[in-house]
């Protein structure tokens, strides 16, 4: 036997459609005889006064009793709760769904018409005596409107009923058969969105983990290579660290910070030390709007330190440092100051030939060694850097 709600009648109509039709026939019918009634007026213009207030009265009829037929056929939500889970034996991906914020449909709407239902039939079931009375008063009233015939009072009363009773229906079918559906996918399409956004938001969370783990490989694998030729290509590890998140580059920058400080001293471990300054160029090149001079300042203390000192680079790149920095007096970091000084020094050609130095190139140096004078760590570090005291010396400082 076929499902009723699939079948149709031989025009193809569904029995909710054909029973809406009917309804509607019903009401064509409705105003039909209200016009039939107005026709027997004696002028045009008293018939288009009883035929306009007849669809008036059956107008504001057909609306009240539309609006309780909507009350009566609100469809209630079910809503779902959740069991209470005491077992420990749950996964962790388990307690995380079952932590996520969770929202429900406001059922405020429901709830009043619940409310409405029930109050209007109790008062009305208490109020059955008194009816007829009502209609009687109800008829009287409208009937100058229709004509003031004898059967007037009785047209009124027919088309309040007829209409109510009318927009009841209709409105009530349409409610069950329609509105609860369009609710349905309100909800869905809402829900839908909200999944397929966490979806979206997993998918790219699980790509960036990814490529931070490719990341932190490629550095890792640039920090302690298995030999010469496993060292990562500069443009590959570029590209790697700047699609890295910014809390997998500052873990990629400790990673170097702590390989140079930690090798910088010996001739014997600046080998090592040497593997931080690709990486060190790296965050350099993916910081495009120049914020952080932590990554100028070690790639200017590693290229100074390193086996073959470049210090002319050195020298460029703790200037960016110190610019990016900002006054040393609210931020410190002198240790630019003491290192841009050493490779100032040792850059100018002067000191090379051990002749005093050019005014502007003195009064840089002096610059620099005076601030870095300001942490007492430093100053005792230049009363014991041999090329600082010599340059001291030859310039009567």
């Amino acid at each position: 036997m076929p499902d009723d709600n699939d079948s149709k009648n031989k025009k193809g109509k569904s029995p909710s459609v054909t029973a809406i039709l009917a309804i509607a026939l019903c009401i064509l019918i409705g105003c039909i005889t209200i016009f039939v009634y107005a026709l027997q007026t004696p002028n045009f213009a008293m018939f288009v006064s009883v035929f306009g207030i007849g669809l008036f009265i059956a107008g504001a009829s057909m609306i009240t009793g539309g609006l309780m037929g909507f009350l009566f056929g609100i469809p209630k939500t079910l809503q779902q709760e959740k069991p209470d889970k005491t077992s420990t034996d749950e996964t962790p991906k388990e307690k995380a769904k079952d932590n996520n914020v969770s929202y429900q449909a406001n059922t405020n709407l429901e709830q009043i018409s619940d409310w409405l239902t029930k109050i209007l039939v109790g008062v009305g079931l208490t109020q059955l005596t008194s009816l007829p009375g009502a209609l009687r008063k109800f008829g009287q009233f409208v009937s100058p409107g229709l004509g003031s015939k004898p059967e007037s009072p009785i047209l009124a009363i027919g088309i309040l009923f007829f209409f109510s009773i009318c927009g009841f229906l209709l409105c009530y079918l349409w409610t069950r058969l329609y509105f609860g559906n369009e609710l349905r996918k309100a909800d869905m399409e809402m829900f839908g969105n909200k999944i397929a956004e966490v979806e979206n938001k997993v998918k790219e969370r699980e790509k960036q983990e990814e490529i931070d783990a490719k990341a932190m490989m490629l550095v890792h694998r640039q920090l302690n290579p298995a030999s010469d030729t496993d060292r990562v290509p500069q443009p590959e590890l570029d590209e790697a660290i700047k699609a890295a998140s910014q809390k997998t580059k500052v873990e990629i920058y400790y990673l170097a910070q702590k390989n140079r400080s930690e090798n910088w001293e010996k001739p014997s471990t600046k080998v090592i030390m040497e593997r931080s300054i690709p990486i060190f160029r790296a965050l350099i090149a993916c910081d495009v709007d120049n914020v952080y001079h932590l990554n100028h300042g070690q790639l200017g203390f590693a290229l100074k330190d390193q086996l073959e000192p470049n210090l002319k680079e050195a020298e460029s790149e703790l200037t960016k440092a110190i610019n990016m920095r900002g006054p040393w007096k609210e931020e410190g970091w002198l240790f630019y100051e003491f290192n841009r000084a050493y490779c100032r020094i040792n850059n100018d050609d002067n000191f090379k030939r051990d002749i005093e130095s050019d005014p502007d190139i003195k009064d840089q140096i002096n610059s620099d060694l005076k601030s870095a004078r300001n942490a007492s760590m430093l100053k005792a570090i230049i009363l014991k850097e041999p090329s600082i005291q010599k340059w001291l010396s030859m310039n009567k400082k």
